[in-house]
């Protein structure tokens, strides 16, 4: 198959073990949950199964496991796509596929895969799918056999499922421009499987530690950790793009049952809108009933309307210089019954005028027009915009 059927083939999403974000759905939500197959043994089975699963996640993370012990390069159609959906990072698109096609055309595959020996002797890939989807297109369209086969660190034998997973979202992490909502979501299964596997190392400042692995401040990644405050609703819609994160902050600020009323009472359309998400959770009363007020502030949401907006604007060079002195009289029209020096902030809420200053560095050295024209059409000072006098060419 090739990438572009992989990429735009409809797949249904799929994990196995255990969840580490939540799954709960919201009444008339309108979306479809992740349905749950849970095996139960006896209590028997399931204190050996239990056993086992600890003894080989204390194994893996106490000693550790070499991934560069066994190096071999590997035939890609022995390759096998990895189904337990942990990987939850988003393909590359088109575009990134053919870059790396190219890449791998001019210089080879310079970062080996990681995959997984398994008992059945299959080869399963950890880290690497994209990198086998550019071999096998580029295979496919040359028959150059030198992209026939992927250098692979090839790990033999069960690995700790937490492990694996730690694997995948390490290595997305060095080479991959990733959505804020993968990235929210990588932070927070990266914090419960460090929480979960605590008690196998020393000692551990989580916030830390993800810090260093993601490349973030400490005080970033707090402020991300802060949203595991939402209700499991919010964070399911949220680990599902469905609610995006600047609303789920807002949102996060309310009580959980307050939170779950919210989404129940609202829509999803009204709270992804951020400037109606602040004004619902702006000026709360904590000693007044909360729902009450969110019925109030409910009520006007669908009324509402943006306070400022963007114009954007496309001028010729021989007309820029009327244009920006147009803009200079427009805010001095609206200044024009003012003058004292509280009323300077109004201009600001008016019109900000913002400039391509490449462009204008060409215009001013080639004498198109002056410095001091476009610093004042972009003012929001009151004296500078009032004492200045246009002179239209």
């Amino acid at each position: 198959m090739s990438y572009y059927d992989y990429y735009m083939s409809e797949h249904m999403e799929m994990s196995i073990g255990d969840d580490l974000m939540p799954n709960v759905p919201l009444k008339n939500s309108g979306f479809k949950t992740t349905e749950e197959f849970i095996f139960e043994p006896d209590d028997e089975e399931a204190k050996e199964y239990e056993r086992k699963v600890q003894s080989l996640r204390e194994k893996d993370f106490s000693e550790g496991i070499d991934i560069f012990k066994n190096f071999q390069y590997l035939d890609i159609d022995l390759l096998n796509q990895e189904e337990s959906g942990w990987n939850y990072f988003e393909r590359p698109n088109m575009l990134q596929h053919l870059d790396l096609m190219a890449s791998i055309q001019n210089i080879g595959v310079f970062s080996p895969l990681i995959v997984n020996k398994k008992d059945d002797g299959k080869y399963y890939i950890i880290c690497g799918q994209s990198r086998v989807n550019a071999l096998k297109d580029l295979f496919k369209n040359t028959r150059n056999e030198r992209f026939k086969y992927a250098p692979c660190f090839i790990i033999e034998g069960k690995i700790d499922e937490y492990y694996v997973r730690s694997l995948i979202i390490d290595s997305n992490l060095t080479y991959r421009s990733i959505h804020r909502e993968t990235l929210l979501k990588a932070i927070f299964e990266r914090a419960e499987l460090l929480k979960r596997t605590k008690k196998f190392k020393n000692e551990l400042n989580v916030a830390q530690t993800i810090a260093d692995e993601f490349g973030l401040s400490k005080g970033t990644i707090n402020n991300y950790l802060t949203m595991k405050k939402l209700c499991p609703e919010a964070m399911t819609l949220v680990s599902k793009k469905k609610l995006n994160m600047d609303s789920a902050k807002k949102l996060a600020k309310f009580k959980q049952e307050d939170q779950v009323y919210i989404l129940e009472h609202t829509t999803l359309e009204n709270l992804n809108q951020g400037f109606k998400a602040k004004v619902l959770a702006k000026d709360i009363d904590p000693e007044k009933p909360i729902q009450k007020q969110i019925d109030n502030k409910i009520e006007i949401l669908n009324r509402m309307v943006p306070n400022t907006t963007t114009v954007k604007v496309e001028i010729a060079k021989d007309r820029l210089e009327k244009f920006l002195n147009l803009i200079i009289n427009f805010k001095k029209e609206e200044l024009a019954g003012f003058s004292k020096l509280s009323d300077r902030k109004y201009i600001k809420k008016t019109i900000n005028v913002a400039v391509n200053e490449n462009h204008m560095k060409h215009y001013i050295s080639n004498g198109l027009i002056d410095r001091t024209l476009v610093n004042r059409a972009c003012s929001n000072d009151y004296y500078t915009i009032m004492n200045y006098k246009t002179s239209i060419r």
